[in-house]
Formats: structure tokens, sequence, C-alpha cells
């Protein structure tokens, strides 16, 4: 792409640069409104454009050369280090900011108001320079009513915001995982304060599945190659349109025996489970779901289909998860809705369309979440919705604790390596609760195992379950006789239901 050489300069005119300017140049042209930008410049917002560094030159330095170093050598320009690798520039003369220069990407940030106008006063270039956004507008000092997309932080990266700063509900580019939260509850987790004093919270999940797989039968292209006895994926690239009736049959098994051996132990050591039920499996089989309810298990969803909604159509996803709580409301004794959800492979759509849908029902505050690996006790997110002043409930789940590994290399390669892996787990977090008090490490936290009727229903995978169950049934009545204080087995509804009572979330 062709770009425009323009110049700029500081007031007094002893401070200059050169700028390619292409779109192919530029990553950025916004009003900033953060509070940085407020106090260095003394203005309510200011207008950015970020470069990429070889499209800027300061005293004939290519911006691609520069170093924290260089700038020192340029005459008449003074930096100063505004936060780690990023260095506002000024004027030493007159005092004029002009932008910054961010070593850590190498790029520049300038004020187009520096630039050399036209003959018309005008800015040069502004075909390439026209502000598309308004950023930090949270931080900002005044409203601005105009029809530019306004963030709470950088665009696409964070909550869309209405002009008045209150989140925006109806923006499609919006969705709950803009921006990444990398320090959860460090090194001060909540003491959960379990029923009994519990010394963990142990959730079981069972993940129904069968029969809402990819395959032809269903409408799917290919058949299916994840979690089967073939491996995480097959390996053999499938035909478009054909059906492997290999593959369907050991996906039968776990309805017609793994479920019903795995239910027979919980019902026999009076333990009970959440189970992530696909809705078109349990539409083929319904009885799968009374006879969990019978068991006073509690049946949460596990979105409509068991395939990847990673690029599925947002509207055909949300009008599979309106059929998948359907499903499992028809196929409930109770004729109820499940409060859970775990889609498993998520589109960054999931969580705001499951939140939207369970508000329009008038069950969003009993709704939880657990498409998260990230922590060892449930936490409170905003409404993935954006709405103000709302939360849900995440409660997270397990990859490693899982008996999908038995499908995935490196993973489990027979019962007892499972249940050895299950009883590690455990027994870390016991122990764990055992620290002295004063250690912030010392809270009681949450395990969650995940179980597939296809997978460890099978009789040489079972005995790693059945050990397990064996181990926690008899150091629970160990724990207890030492202190009273045991595990506190339970479903995920029953673990988010005390969270709400105990850790309601803080605004």
């Amino acid at each position: 792409m062709t770009s425009t050489t323009i110049t700029g300069h500081c007031h007094c005119k002893s401070l200059q640069y050169s700028l390619e300017a292409s779109k192919d140049n530029l990553d950025l042209s916004a009003y900033c409104h953060c509070s940085q930008c407020q106090r260095l410049n003394g203005a309510p917002f200011i207008w950015t454009t970020h470069w990429k560094g070889k499209a800027v030159k300061f005293s004939n330095i290519p911006g691609e050369e520069m170093t924290k170093e260089k700038l020192k050598d340029i005459n008449n320009l003074s930096s100063y280090n505004s936060k780690e690798q990023k260095y506002k520039l000024r004027c030493t003369n007159c005092g004029t900011p002009m932008g910054s220069w961010s070593e850590k990407r190498q790029g520049y940030s300038l004020w187009p108001s520096t630039l050399e106008r036209t003959s018309d006063n005008k800015i040069p270039a502004m075909d390439v320079l026209k502000p598309t956004d308004h950023i930090f507008y949270g931080s900002r000092s005044m409203d601005i009513q105009d029809n530019l997309p306004k963030w709470e932080g950088y665009p696409n990266q964070s909550k869309r915001l209405n002009n008045d700063g209150t989140p925006s509900s109806d923006d499609k580019n919006f969705h709950a995982h803009g921006i990444r939260d990398i320090i959860g509850y460090g090194n001060n987790p909540p003491h959960p304060r379990w029923p009994g004093n519990a010394r963990l919270a142990l959730s079981f999940v069972l993940n129904y599945e069968e029969g809402g797989e990819n395959t032809p039968l269903n409408g799917d292209t290919y058949f299916e190659q994840f979690l089967t006895e073939g491996g995480a994926a097959n390996g053999v690239p499938p035909t478009p349109g054909v059906r492997n009736l290999s593959v369907e049959s050991a996906y039968e098994y776990g309805s017609h025996r793994g479920f019903w051996r795995i239910l027979d132990l919980f019902k026999r050591h009076k333990m009970r489970f959440t189970s992530w039920s696909i809705g078109k499996a349990v539409q083929l089989n319904p009885a799968a779901v009374k006879a969990m309810e019978e068991a006073d298990c509690e049946v949460a969803s596990h979105s409509d289909r068991w395939i990847n909604y990673i690029q599925l159509d947002e509207e055909e996803e949300k009008r599979q998860i309106k059929q998948a709580i359907a499903s499992i409301k028809e196929a409930s004794s109770q004729k109820r809705e499940p409060r859970g959800w775990y889609t498993g492979r998520q589109s960054v759509n999931t969580r705001r369309l499951v939140y939207s849908t369970y508000k329009e029902m008038g069950l969003h505050h009993t709704l939880y979440d657990s498409d998260a690996y990230d922590e060892d006790l449930p936490y409170w997110v905003s409404a993935p919705d954006g709405t103000p002043d709302e939360y849900l409930l995440v409660i997270p789940y397990t990859f490693d604790n899982n008996d999908m590994k038995f499908a995935i290399t490196p993973g489990f390669y027979n019962a007892t390596a499972f249940s050895t892996y299950l009883i590690d787990a455990f027994e870390t977090l016991i122990e764990e609760s055992q620290l002295p008090s004063e250690n912030p490490l010392s809270v009681p936290k949450m395990m969650s195992v995940g179980l597939h009727c296809r997978v460890v229903g099978r009789p040489g995978r079972f005995k790693g379950l059945v050990d397990f169950v064996k181990h926690v049934e008899r150091r629970n009545e160990e724990l207890k006789r030492e202190d009273g204080r045991g595990v506190w087995i339970a479903t995920r509804e029953e673990i988010a239901q005390h969270w709400r009572e105990n850790h309601p979330p803080k605004k």
C-alpha cells in the first residue's frame, strides 16, 4: 500500500519528526481518555495514533533502530519513563507533548495535533488518520455524544461502553473474554467455609454425550474423531458424508452399559454426581435423565451437541442453547431446566449467549458456568452481557482429573494410573488444608473429577474409579474421626448455592 510522507513538530519547531502515513503502518487511531493522558497533557482526552516503528523518524533515526539510549541523543527531546518500557516524549524548549515510544513493541504513539498543517490549515492524510474509537472511556472526564465505538480499554479487547459509560449489552463485538485475568485469587484465596467445615469439596461429573457426537446421521459432514477408542483424534482422515459404524458403536457402549455401571457405583456408595448432559443425547435416551434424578444427581447442560462451537454462527449457537435447555427439561421428571452449563469446546460468544438465554427465562441468578479450568475455588465474573451490577458464578472444571486422558498422549494407560493420579490430587488438597492457619494456602479447596460413560465405563478402566471412590470413602471417615472435618461430596448446583449464600459478589 502506498504511503504519504508527512512531518510534524513541536510548538517552537526545534523538535521534528517524519511519518510514513499508510494504513499498513497504522495500528490504531483513537481518542484516549486514560487518566495518565489527561494528567500529562492537561486535557480531558487526547487524539493518539499508534505506528509501527519503521513509519517514524526522529532526527533521521529510523524507528526500528530506536533504543532508550538513542532517545537521549536526540536534540531538544526529553523522555519520561511513564511505565515499564514506555517513554513519554516532549520538547525540552517549549514543553510540547509529542507522544511516546514503546521499547516493548518498538513503535510510536504520536499526537496528530503536532503534524504540519496543509496550506488550508488542515491535518494531512486524514483518510489514514481518521479516529475510529474512544479508548479507556471508563476513565473519561466528560461524556462524548458521538457515534464512535467506546471501549473500557483497547478496541475488541475490552467491554464496549455506551456514551454515558454504562456497558453496552447489544454489541456484537462484545464478549466475556476480552481481557484475560492472569492473577485470579493469587496468594489470598478466600476461605470457602464449606458445610461441616469440610477440608475439601469434591465434585464428580459424568459427561453424557452418546448420540450427540458428530455423525452424518445428525447432519454432520464427518464422523466423530474426538475421545474415541482410536484416540483423541482418530488419525484416519474421515470421508465426507460417510458414517463410521465402529466409532458409533463404541460411543453406544457408553449409553448401553457404561452409564448404568457408573450410576450403580455411585448409588451403592451413596454418592452423587453432576452430569454434563448433551441435549441431543438425552433426547434420544430420556430414561438416563430420569435415572439420574431418581439417584438425586444433578443434570446440567453440556450444550445441544457434542461438537466444536468455536466457529459456529452466533445465531445458530443461540438456537442450540435453547434446544439443549428444552431437551433436558422435557426429559426431566421434574420438568426442570438445567442450572449449570458446560460446553467444553465453546466459542468466545458462548458465555454471553447462555447468560442472555437464561436471563430471558428469568433464571440467570441461578445459573453457574463451568467453562473454566483456572482455579481451585468458584469465583464471580461480571455479567457476560455487560449489564452493570450483575454477576455470573463460575465453578471451574478440570482437564487433568479427567478420564479423557485415557484417549490422549501422554495420558492414563491403565486403571491404576487413573486412580493414582486422582488420589494424589485428593491428598495434595487435603494436606494443604492441614497447613498452619496463618498460611493463606491452607484454606480448603474444591476438586473436580471428569468422567465419560464410554471411557471409564469400560471394565478395564472402571476399576480405577472404584479404587478412588473407596479411597475417598475411607479417608472421609478417617478425617472425621480426627477432627470432624471430612469431605463434602456435592453436586455443582449445591456448591453454587453455598457460594451464593456465603460469598456473594463484591460490587
